[in-house]
């Protein structure tokens, strides 16, 4: 779990500083639902890993709206998507921290 959190660690401040050029460079409103699904399903990861609150099924929502950035936004967003993806893929693994495996 320790790597994932280094991992959760690294998205939310590369989401952050992009979230930050973005706002100052472009018009928010177009793409805020997208990028506010983003936010909100980092920090459910955030309440899964650091409270042991497993991801309720009506929030299963907000993993799912993040990919359409990528087809959106380019350029350093890739990266932020491509490591996003990895976190999402992990936290489909462990079933949404219902079930954790034994590491």
């Amino acid at each position: 779990m320790t790597d994932f959190k280094e991992k959760l660690i690294e998205v939310k401040k590369l989401y952050l500083k992009l979230l930050s050029q973005y706002i100052d460079n472009w018009y928010f409103e177009n793409y805020s639902h997208e990028i506010s699904a983003m936010e909100i399903s980092i920090a459910l990861m955030e309440l899964a890993v650091y409270k042991n609150r497993a991801i309720n099924r009506n929030e299963e929502i907000w993993f799912t709206n993040g990919y359409h950035l990528s087809y959106i936004l380019l350029d350093e967003w890739e990266v932020l998507l491509n490591a996003y993806k990895d976190l999402i893929n992990e936290v489909k693994r462990v079933n949404f921290f219902r079930v954790i495996p034994e590491s």
